[in-house]
């Protein structure tokens, strides 16, 4: 009996890959002196994970990395400008635990650093680039294979400057090419990290 479910968890294990890249969506609600004149909001973009882990490993490390698009009507009719944008480049570490040892389901936590750059000032006179750090926790399930299937809530909070909770579904992909797609992605983060700390 033991065997069998060792032998199961390590099945579920070896089906996993070590990259994902995942397309995802949701809501978002500011807080803080943004929440007075942007609340609510919808934030899409993509995530990418990189976590390798031996056959039967309940707990895994690994990092993750992410650039998120956000949409905010104004909730204050008095504001000048109607919408807020905002691009969000986030980088950290992550643990996934194993759920079930027949199929391949994740707890994962993950906590690290992001930038965020608005269209407008949104604290102060001319504040639209803000540094600080993130939270968050999510369940994750593969599905057909090496796809991914997510939801994730997410905190974060910048350093004299918004913060933000949102929950995000998303749907990821790790086929043959996804140790590829991961580095690309990671590639193209360092790039909009450069071009944000620039704008």
């Amino acid at each position: 009996m033991g065997s069998r479910a060792h032998a199961a968890a390590q099945a579920a294990d070896d089906d996993v890959p070590a990259g994902i890249l995942s397309f995802v969506g949701g809501g978002q609600l500011n807080g803080g002196a943004v929440s007075d004149r942007y609340g609510w909001g919808i934030v899409t973009g993509v995530q990418a994970h990189y976590q390798p882990a031996r056959p039967g490993q309940t707990l895994s490390l690994g990092l993750g990395w992410s650039a998120l698009f956000g949409r905010f009507p104004a909730s204050d009719p008095t504001v000048d400008v109607s919408t807020l944008r905002t691009v969000e480049m986030a980088a950290g570490l992550r643990a996934r635990l194993l759920l079930s040892e027949r199929a391949a389901r994740f707890v994962a936590i993950g906590v690290g650093g992001s930038l965020l750059h608005t269209n407008v000032p949104v604290m102060t006179a001319d504040g639209r680039l803000f540094g600080g750090g993130y939270v968050s926790v999510g369940y994750q399930e593969y599905v057909l294979g090496h796809n991914l299937v997510s939801i994730d809530g997410r905190y974060e909070a910048m350093a004299s400057g918004p913060r933000a909770a949102s929950l995000m579904l998303g749907v990821g992909f790790g086929n043959g090419a996804s140790n590829f797609l991961s580095l690309l992605s990671a590639a193209a983060f360092v790039a909009g990290t450069l071009i944000l700390e620039n704008v």
